[in-house]
């Protein structure tokens, strides 16, 4: 295994990529090559990406009543969710938050709406928000739902840095977790924020229910895609959700050999880890950056409450890491 993963390694930073046959290989490392995996992913971060961990925090900018029936989403109005539910937040309290947040973040700092979309007084109000910021000089991100190319090209022109707009998992088990869109629905808004020239930032949700192989297979297409960011969610369930004790949690040593795994595949994405880390990483979560990743969202989340901001910091800089 040694052998097989320095190969690998030596070519990726000679700007070659790894295979998916290899990929899949890896998900059956043993324990006790996992330190061979660790260390190779490591390297590559290191390679890539130095010793820099990128900080992001999010503004819950409008929180539940979504008709989307995504059954991991405590903000779906299919559920029976105990969650704070707020209509958009007014400009005011749009800037104030991320005044707050960029305190956290100290880099960018994003909002995240509920819903399938926003309606046209909405995002004018998110628009407005986004101007705002950008000419004070801060890193404005968005998650807002599906796009049209007029609406890409508004946030672009407005100064927004980047848009989120996940993948959740591969299109093989899709349906299991989504029936109101299809996963081609979220490939075509990928599609529309590159042709605007706007960074993407996509990932998904792991312990869904997905298979190993469903898993690589979700980071192969975000390869294709070329995103600049790829945030990874452990879920997290929440009571009332339709997943909600569904299936076992991941063990953490897994969640580590599968950010392992993206990292090889990856190797030049920001790659961070977000929410549910605290949940099942716990005393372990340092470990995550020994295996390739090289970011964080601190702070709250949409629905669940993070690890205090200063508790991230100090990890970083126990890890002799910068940010």
């Amino acid at each position: 295994m040694h052998l097989f993963l320095k190969e690998i390694v030596e070519r990726i930073k000679g700007n070659g990529e790894i295979k998916k046959d290899e990929a899949v290989k890896l998900l059956q490392v043993s324990k006790e090559d996992l330190l061979y995996l660790f260390q190779a992913a490591s390297s590559i971060r290191r390679f890539f990406k130095g010793e820099k961990v990128f900080i992001c925090s999010i503004v819950n900018a409008k929180s539940g009543k979504c008709p989307e029936d995504c059954a991991f989403c405590s903000q779906s109005s299919r559920h029976d969710t105990v969650i704070n539910r707020h209509p958009l937040l007014s400009l005011n309290e749009l800037l104030e938050q991320a005044e707050a947040a960029y305190k956290n973040s100290q880099h960018r700092v994003a909002f995240v709406t509920s819903g399938a979309s926003l309606n046209d007084k909405e995002f004018s109000r998110i628009l407005e928000a986004v101007k705002s910021l950008y000419k004070k000089g801060r890193v404005v991100c968005a998650s807002l739902g599906g796009l049209t190319k007029d609406r890409a090209m508004a946030l672009k022109k407005a100064g927004l840095s980047r848009y989120n707009h996940n993948l959740e998992t591969a299109p093989a088990h899709f349906p299991n977790i989504c029936t109101t869109h299809k996963f081609q629905d979220r490939l075509k808004t990928i599609s529309i924020l590159k042709s605007a020239g706007i960074e993407v930032c996509a990932g998904g949700i792991w312990g869904l229910g997905e298979s190993p192989r469903e898993r690589i297979a979700l980071a192969f297409i975000l390869r294709e895609l070329k995103i600049n960011s790829l945030p990874v969610n452990i879920l997290n369930p929440v009571a009332g959700t339709k997943i909600f004790g569904k299936y076992p949690s991941l063990k953490p040593l897994e969640i580590f050999k599968t950010i392992a795994i993206y990292r090889l595949i990856l190797p030049q994405v920001e790659l961070k880890i977000c929410g549910g880390r605290e949940v099942n990483l716990r005393s372990l979560q340092p470990l995550m950056f020994l295996a390739g990743a090289n970011g964080i969202i601190t702070g709250s989340y949409l629905t669940t409450a993070g690890q205090e901001v200063s508790k991230d910091y100090e990890m970083i800089q126990d890890l002799g890491l910068e940010y």
